[in-house]
């Protein structure tokens, strides 16, 4: 008995040291996959701070979320809806203590801003970036069904050196969070993972509104083309939708700021009275490299394949969606930054797309 026990837990002791290399070689490929993607990027981030100048958007930052970031949890620093970014506001106070900064002696100084809020804001927003193009690489493995360096490369780096990366991710905005918590929250949905999925959902609700409006409407259009994994498609559908009910509530009742994207006629009205035809065209169009790649690897591929059957119609439909919702809160020129939030998930289907092409033309 005793040498039986012996052998019993000398067994056991070499399952848990297999088990340890193996989790430790499979964080490895990711810490690498990281490491190749910030030493790739990080003259992103050079370029933005160096000559950042008044730039799209700048007037939020300044006028809202600088404040936001010198005192997060404060529902009075800032009006709605940018005092509800509040995982933007946290990160990057955090940022703000550990009292990095980098000099910018050419930077235009703005009177009453301190230059080490923009800094730490563009660092926030630049580790997310890195983090949302390595969940862009993990969507492209679970939609592939297999590990695939080359192909989860491809995609963090189309999510990289998408059009608005320079101009709205790295910077003071809240897009790097908002970004890498969608990545988040669609990996979790292509996982069925339904605990994640729900995590993300209620912190959307502190951090960007679109992120439910574009998971609910994934998960409609994708319960409308497949009917497998039902429930858990319903489930996140209704979880999506209750927690859009509780921001929306925020906003009327809790925060103030913004009246007219909450009151239906306000919205309606704003939907009959379009802009001219050319800001659609530049804001939809134009800055949309990633979702045209998509479009164009998805489309030209095989015909019943999941990716045209399933996710060309469903994040046509989100896009739609976010161009809707974009016109009636009232910032059309804006539209380019709304959209900009599936870069992600476009990103990580376009690599799926072109690895696709790439085999079918062998």
């Amino acid at each position: 008995m005793t040498v039986q026990n012996q052998d019993l837990q000398s067994i056991q002791a070499s399952a848990v040291k297999v088990r340890r290399r193996e989790i430790f070689a499979r964080w490895r490929v990711h810490i690498l996959r990281l490491c190749v993607l910030g030493l790739a990027s990080y003259g992103l981030l050079y370029f933005a701070y160096k000559f950042n100048r008044p730039w799209p958007g700048s007037n939020d930052y300044y006028d809202n979320y600088y404040f936001m970031y010198l005192s997060p949890l404060d529902l009075n620093a800032s009006p709605a809806p940018y005092v509800l970014r509040q995982l933007s506001a946290i990160a990057t106070h955090l940022v703000l203590i550990t009292h990095l900064y980098v000099p910018d002696h050419e930077a235009i100084a703005v009177p009453g801003r301190d230059p080490h809020v923009l800094f730490a804001a563009m660092l926030t927003n630049w580790i997310c970036l890195l983090l949302a193009a390595w969940l862009a690489g993990l969507i492209a493995e679970e939609e592939l069904g297999q590990r695939n360096a080359v192909v989860a490369l491809a995609a963090g780096f189309l999510c990289l050196l998408a059009f608005q990366t320079p101009f709205f991710v790295i910077s003071g905005l809240t897009e790097g969070v908002s970004w890498f918590l969608l990545g988040a929250g669609f990996l979790a949905y292509l996982r069925r993972s339904n605990g994640w999925l729900l995590l993300v959902l209620i912190l959307s609700i502190v951090q960007r509104e679109s992120i439910l409006i574009v998971l609910g409407v994934i998960a409609a259009c994708d319960l409308m083309i497949e009917r497998e994994g039902r429930r858990f498609k319903v489930q996140t559908l209704v979880e999506a939708i209750v927690c859009f009910g509780i921001y929306f509530l925020i906003r009327r009742l809790g925060v103030h700021g913004s009246e007219h994207q909450t009151h239906v006629t306000a919205m309606l009205a704003s939907l009959r009275d379009l802009r001219p035809a050319k800001i659609f065209a530049s804001q939809m169009v134009l800055t949309q490299s990633t979702a045209i790649l998509f479009f164009a690897a998805a489309l030209s591929g095989r015909r019943g394949t999941h990716l045209k059957r399933v996710w060309v119609p469903c994040l046509l439909v989100a896009m739609v969606a976010m161009d809707c919702v974009g016109v009636a809160a009232g910032i059309v020129n804006n539209l380019s930054r709304v959209l900009a939030i599936l870069v992600p998930i476009l990103a990580g289907f376009t690599a799926v797309g072109l690895w696709q092409q790439r085999q079918r033309l062998e």
